[in-house]
Protein backbone atom coordinates (compact mmCIF):
# COMPACT_ATOMS: atom_id res chain seq x y z
CA UNK A 1 0.00 0.00 0.00
CA UNK A 2 1.25 3.36 -0.38
CA UNK A 3 1.22 5.82 1.85
CA UNK A 4 -0.26 9.46 1.55
CA UNK A 5 1.16 12.07 3.79
CA UNK A 6 -1.34 15.33 4.74
CA UNK A 7 -0.05 18.44 5.32
CA UNK A 8 -2.66 20.70 7.26
CA UNK A 9 -3.07 24.18 6.35
CA UNK A 10 -1.02 26.78 8.49
CA UNK A 11 -3.55 29.07 10.40
CA UNK A 12 -1.21 31.81 8.47
CA UNK A 13 -2.60 30.68 5.47
CA UNK A 14 -6.09 30.48 6.06
CA UNK A 15 -6.20 34.01 7.46
CA UNK A 16 -4.95 35.08 4.13
CA UNK A 17 -7.48 33.40 2.63
CA UNK A 18 -10.20 34.62 4.26
CA UNK A 19 -8.71 38.37 4.21
CA UNK A 20 -8.56 37.58 0.27
CA UNK A 21 -11.88 36.65 0.41
CA UNK A 22 -13.49 39.21 2.49
CA UNK A 23 -11.00 42.02 0.38
CA UNK A 24 -12.97 40.43 -2.98
CA UNK A 25 -16.61 40.82 -1.16
CA UNK A 26 -15.82 44.34 -0.27
CA UNK A 27 -14.58 45.45 -3.84
CA UNK A 28 -17.50 43.57 -5.52
CA UNK A 29 -19.77 45.94 -3.00
CA UNK A 30 -18.45 48.43 -3.90
CA UNK A 31 -17.74 48.13 -7.72
CA UNK A 32 -20.75 50.55 -8.69
CA UNK A 33 -18.88 53.57 -7.10
CA UNK A 34 -15.09 52.46 -8.06
CA UNK A 35 -16.56 52.04 -11.70
CA UNK A 36 -18.04 55.96 -11.19
CA UNK A 37 -14.96 57.24 -9.81
CA UNK A 38 -12.89 55.79 -12.20
CA UNK A 39 -14.88 57.18 -14.85
CA UNK A 40 -14.36 60.62 -13.36
CA UNK A 41 -11.31 60.36 -13.67
CA UNK A 42 -10.65 59.73 -16.68
CA UNK A 43 -13.34 62.52 -17.65
CA UNK A 44 -11.58 65.10 -15.62
CA UNK A 45 -9.22 66.52 -17.93
CA UNK A 46 -12.17 66.49 -21.25
CA UNK A 47 -14.36 68.62 -18.45
CA UNK A 48 -11.96 70.98 -17.79
CA UNK A 49 -11.04 71.05 -21.77
CA UNK A 50 -14.67 71.94 -21.83
CA UNK A 51 -15.42 68.91 -24.03
CA UNK A 52 -18.22 67.90 -21.68
CA UNK A 53 -19.86 69.14 -18.37
CA UNK A 54 -19.74 66.80 -15.05
CA UNK A 55 -22.09 67.76 -12.32
CA UNK A 56 -20.57 69.63 -8.80
CA UNK A 57 -21.10 69.17 -5.57
CA UNK A 58 -23.62 72.05 -5.87
CA UNK A 59 -25.63 70.39 -7.95
CA UNK A 60 -25.97 67.14 -6.18
CA UNK A 61 -29.53 67.63 -4.29
CA UNK A 62 -30.57 65.26 -1.48
CA UNK A 63 -33.84 64.54 -1.46
CA UNK A 64 -35.75 63.08 1.78
CA UNK A 65 -38.23 60.40 0.37
CA UNK A 66 -39.93 59.30 3.85
CA UNK A 67 -43.07 61.57 2.94
CA UNK A 68 -45.10 62.06 -0.11
CA UNK A 69 -45.99 64.41 -1.76
CA UNK A 70 -42.32 66.40 -1.36
CA UNK A 71 -42.21 69.99 -1.68
CA UNK A 72 -38.65 70.88 -2.98
CA UNK A 73 -37.09 73.72 -4.15
CA UNK A 74 -34.98 73.62 -7.50
CA UNK A 75 -31.93 76.60 -7.25
CA UNK A 76 -31.45 76.29 -11.15
CA UNK A 77 -33.90 75.57 -14.79
CA UNK A 78 -32.51 72.86 -16.68
CA UNK A 79 -31.98 68.56 -16.89
CA UNK A 80 -31.88 66.56 -13.83
CA UNK A 81 -31.55 63.27 -13.16
CA UNK A 82 -33.22 61.32 -10.39
CA UNK A 83 -30.23 58.75 -8.56
CA UNK A 84 -31.13 56.06 -6.17
CA UNK A 85 -29.46 52.85 -5.06
CA UNK A 86 -32.81 51.93 -3.34
CA UNK A 87 -33.23 48.30 -4.33
CA UNK A 88 -37.06 48.22 -4.28
CA UNK A 89 -36.75 51.57 -6.41
CA UNK A 90 -34.46 50.45 -8.85
CA UNK A 91 -36.64 46.87 -9.14
CA UNK A 92 -40.34 49.05 -9.54
CA UNK A 93 -38.72 50.99 -12.03
CA UNK A 94 -37.14 47.99 -14.09
CA UNK A 95 -40.64 46.64 -13.87
CA UNK A 96 -42.33 49.68 -15.21
CA UNK A 97 -40.05 49.78 -18.63
CA UNK A 98 -40.13 46.48 -19.01
CA UNK A 99 -44.14 46.81 -18.67
CA UNK A 100 -44.41 50.44 -20.78
CA UNK A 101 -45.64 51.67 -17.45
CA UNK A 102 -45.70 55.31 -16.85
CA UNK A 103 -42.80 57.13 -14.54
CA UNK A 104 -43.89 56.66 -10.99
CA UNK A 105 -42.16 60.13 -9.98
CA UNK A 106 -44.33 62.75 -10.43
CA UNK A 107 -43.25 66.68 -10.41
CA UNK A 108 -46.11 69.57 -10.60
CA UNK A 109 -45.31 73.07 -10.67
CA UNK A 110 -46.82 75.99 -8.75
CA UNK A 111 -49.93 75.96 -11.11
CA UNK A 112 -50.63 72.30 -11.34
CA UNK A 113 -49.06 71.46 -14.18
CA UNK A 114 -47.26 67.64 -14.57
CA UNK A 115 -44.00 67.94 -16.29
CA UNK A 116 -42.62 65.30 -18.60
CA UNK A 117 -40.72 62.66 -16.87
CA UNK A 118 -38.36 60.03 -19.22
CA UNK A 119 -37.14 56.55 -17.88
CA UNK A 120 -32.86 56.18 -18.29
CA UNK A 121 -33.33 52.91 -19.26
CA UNK A 122 -29.20 52.48 -19.61
CA UNK A 123 -27.60 50.68 -16.45
CA UNK A 124 -24.93 52.03 -14.61
CA UNK A 125 -22.29 53.91 -16.63
CA UNK A 126 -18.75 55.32 -16.00
CA UNK A 127 -19.45 58.63 -17.08
CA UNK A 128 -22.31 58.76 -14.24
CA UNK A 129 -21.59 60.90 -11.22
CA UNK A 130 -20.09 58.87 -8.20
CA UNK A 131 -21.50 62.33 -5.97
CA UNK A 132 -24.69 60.65 -5.71
CA UNK A 133 -25.17 57.11 -4.56
CA UNK A 134 -26.42 54.71 -7.07
CA UNK A 135 -27.30 55.49 -10.60
CA UNK A 136 -29.94 57.43 -12.75
CA UNK A 137 -33.31 56.22 -13.48
CA UNK A 138 -35.46 59.34 -14.57
CA UNK A 139 -34.27 62.50 -16.32
CA UNK A 140 -36.67 65.55 -16.60
CA UNK A 141 -36.47 69.25 -17.15
CA UNK A 142 -36.89 71.92 -14.79
CA UNK A 143 -38.23 74.85 -16.95
CA UNK A 144 -37.30 77.56 -13.96
CA UNK A 145 -36.39 77.74 -10.80
CA UNK A 146 -38.55 77.39 -7.80
CA UNK A 147 -40.48 75.07 -5.46
CA UNK A 148 -42.49 72.06 -6.84
CA UNK A 149 -44.50 69.20 -5.62
CA UNK A 150 -43.24 65.78 -6.02
CA UNK A 151 -45.04 62.45 -5.30
CA UNK A 152 -43.12 59.54 -5.07
CA UNK A 153 -43.18 55.95 -3.23
CA UNK A 154 -42.39 56.16 0.52
CA UNK A 155 -39.79 54.75 2.44
CA UNK A 156 -38.11 55.48 5.52
CA UNK A 157 -34.89 57.26 5.76
CA UNK A 158 -35.35 57.15 2.31
CA UNK A 159 -32.85 59.44 0.43
CA UNK A 160 -32.26 60.30 -3.05
CA UNK A 161 -30.45 62.63 -5.42
CA UNK A 162 -31.91 65.41 -7.98
CA UNK A 163 -28.42 65.57 -9.88
CA UNK A 164 -27.96 68.56 -12.69
CA UNK A 165 -28.24 65.69 -16.32
CA UNK A 166 -25.05 66.74 -18.12
CA UNK A 167 -25.46 63.02 -19.73
CA UNK A 168 -28.99 62.13 -21.47
CA UNK A 169 -28.35 62.65 -24.93
CA UNK A 170 -24.66 63.07 -24.92
CA UNK A 171 -23.97 59.24 -24.07
CA UNK A 172 -22.19 58.64 -27.42
CA UNK A 173 -19.23 61.45 -26.68
CA UNK A 174 -18.88 60.71 -23.27
CA UNK A 175 -18.59 56.73 -24.33
CA UNK A 176 -15.88 58.02 -27.16
CA UNK A 177 -13.86 60.14 -25.14
CA UNK A 178 -13.86 57.20 -22.59
CA UNK A 179 -12.71 54.70 -24.90
CA UNK A 180 -10.17 57.17 -26.66
CA UNK A 181 -8.78 57.58 -23.05
CA UNK A 182 -8.54 53.93 -22.26
CA UNK A 183 -7.21 52.87 -25.08
CA UNK A 184 -4.31 55.78 -24.33
CA UNK A 185 -3.96 54.74 -20.98
CA UNK A 186 -3.56 51.05 -22.16
CA UNK A 187 -0.89 52.56 -24.91
CA UNK A 188 1.31 54.27 -22.48
CA UNK A 189 1.35 51.24 -20.16
CA UNK A 190 2.22 48.55 -22.81
CA UNK A 191 5.03 50.97 -24.02
CA UNK A 192 6.18 51.38 -21.29
CA UNK A 193 6.04 48.05 -19.98
CA UNK A 194 7.53 47.16 -23.78
CA UNK A 195 10.52 49.31 -23.00
CA UNK A 196 11.82 48.56 -19.63
CA UNK A 197 11.34 44.87 -21.12
CA UNK A 198 13.15 45.78 -23.78
CA UNK A 199 16.35 47.10 -21.22
CA UNK A 200 16.50 44.63 -19.65
CA UNK A 201 16.37 41.53 -22.54
CA UNK A 202 19.20 44.10 -24.45
CA UNK A 203 20.93 44.07 -20.83
CA UNK A 204 20.51 40.38 -20.86
CA UNK A 205 21.73 39.85 -24.26
CA UNK A 206 24.88 42.37 -23.88
CA UNK A 207 25.70 40.27 -21.11
CA UNK A 208 25.80 36.75 -22.72
CA UNK A 209 27.66 37.99 -25.43
CA UNK A 210 29.72 39.43 -23.01
CA UNK A 211 29.94 35.79 -21.61
CA UNK A 212 30.55 34.53 -24.75
CA UNK A 213 33.94 36.32 -25.60
CA UNK A 214 35.18 35.42 -22.24
CA UNK A 215 34.57 31.61 -22.83
CA UNK A 216 35.85 31.66 -26.25
CA UNK A 217 38.58 34.11 -25.51
CA UNK A 218 39.39 31.40 -22.45
CA UNK A 219 39.39 28.82 -24.88
CA UNK A 220 41.41 30.34 -27.71
CA UNK A 221 43.90 30.84 -25.26
CA UNK A 222 43.86 27.73 -23.63
CA UNK A 223 44.65 26.05 -26.95
CA UNK A 224 46.70 28.64 -27.87
CA UNK A 225 49.35 27.41 -24.51
CA UNK A 226 48.78 24.04 -25.67
CA UNK A 227 49.91 24.68 -28.89
CA UNK A 228 53.12 26.07 -27.50
CA UNK A 229 53.58 23.92 -25.14
CA UNK A 230 53.44 20.95 -27.94
CA UNK A 231 56.05 22.97 -30.07
CA UNK A 232 58.24 23.57 -27.19
CA UNK A 233 58.64 19.58 -26.82
CA UNK A 234 61.84 17.95 -28.56
CA UNK A 235 61.15 15.82 -31.13
CA UNK A 236 61.78 12.24 -31.15
CA UNK A 237 63.86 10.17 -34.13
CA UNK A 238 60.40 8.63 -34.95
CA UNK A 239 59.80 12.65 -36.41
CA UNK A 240 63.03 12.87 -38.53
CA UNK A 241 61.80 9.45 -40.05
CA UNK A 242 58.60 10.80 -41.16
Amino acid sequence: MSNFSYTSPRLRNILLGILAAAVLLTLFGFLGDIVKWTGAALLFVPARLGLIRQATTNEVLPVDFSTSPTSFFFPQAGQYALYTSDYDLLVITDTLIESGGRPWLVISSSDGKNLPVDFITRGLQPYDTPLAKGRPIYTFNIPSAGTYSISHPTRPSLTVYFVRDYVSGQEALHTSILVIESLGLIGLIAFFTYRRYGQKHRRLRAERAQKRQQVEAFWKERRQRQENATDGKPKSRWDDLG
